[in-house]
């Protein structure tokens, strides 16, 4: 708690003319390219646009891990985090502004010295245990592929970086994760010699503003707006074309 009074302390309003109440965030840790830097990524870009729509974002620039962002929304400390994907437990404890700030494709990564390229889960079930999916924990497959029968999943690594370690142990036969997120990762772990993209993607998945239970209908109702209204201007999708856009 502590802790947490110190970081409020230094919090930064993203534009000073907004109007309305205040919605309280951070800027998250390893999230690379949501938050570049705590002040410029996709998530403070879009702040700055909400603002100009009547909203007020004001945020900690500072990292904070996810799972603290997550404890302090749903203790009614902060009210908003960006770019999440819905997932079972996140509907039970937050709230979704209903609106996909962004889409990501999903790709299977290999180890380059392994020759067999599925290109749908239909042939991932069919390889069996021979084919170990590589998750990261919480992340939004892990109940999904349990259901479509895709059941050699490992979902214990807290990131992308400890997936691709476990790959490189042969621990796993795949790993799954947002294409261009594995690029860079792969390009900032010098691993592009060792692993490789398996294409065309599995899938794709829309991420939302996730917003606390403590929050009205009404300021949910709001924030929904100032979105829709970004939508129709383009400016959401701008924005998603110039962080998220991979060409292979």
């Amino acid at each position: 708690m502590r802790y947490l009074v110190l970081l409020i302390g230094l919090i930064v309003s993203l534009h000073t003319s907004a109007t309305g109440p205040t919605w309280r965030t951070a800027a998250e840790e390893d999230s690379i390219l949501k938050w570049k830097t705590p002040k410029e990524g996709f998530c403070p870009a879009l702040f700055a646009l909400l603002n100009k729509e009547g909203q007020t974002i004001e945020y900690v620039p500072e990292f904070v891990p996810q799972k603290r962002i997550e404890y302090w929304i749903k203790s009614g400390e902060l009210d908003l985090m960006c770019g999440l994907a819905k997932t079972e437990a996140r509907e039970q404890s937050y709230s979704f502004i209903n609106i996909p700030i962004y889409r990501q494709d999903y790709v299977l990564v290999a180890r380059r010295d392994d020759p067999v390229s599925p290109k749908s889960w239909d042939e991932i079930k069919a390889m069996g245990k021979d084919a170990i999916i590589l998750l990261n924990r919480d992340g939004p497959f892990v109940s999904y592929l349990q259901k479509i029968g895709v059941t050699h999943v490992d979902s214990e690594a807290i990131d992308i970086e400890a997936n691709f370690r476990k790959l490189m142990a042969h621990r796993g036969r795949y790993t799954f994760h947002a294409h261009r997120v594995a690029l860079k990762t792969m390009k900032d772990m010098q691993l592009q010699n060792e692993l490789r993209i398996i294409y065309p993607p599995l899938d794709s998945v829309p991420f939302y503003l996730l917003v606390g239970k403590h929050i009205s209908l009404e300021r949910q109702k709001a924030l929904e707006n100032a979105l829709s209204q970004l939508e129709r201007k383009g400016e959401t999708q701008k924005l998603a074309k110039e962080w998220f856009t991979v060409t292979p």
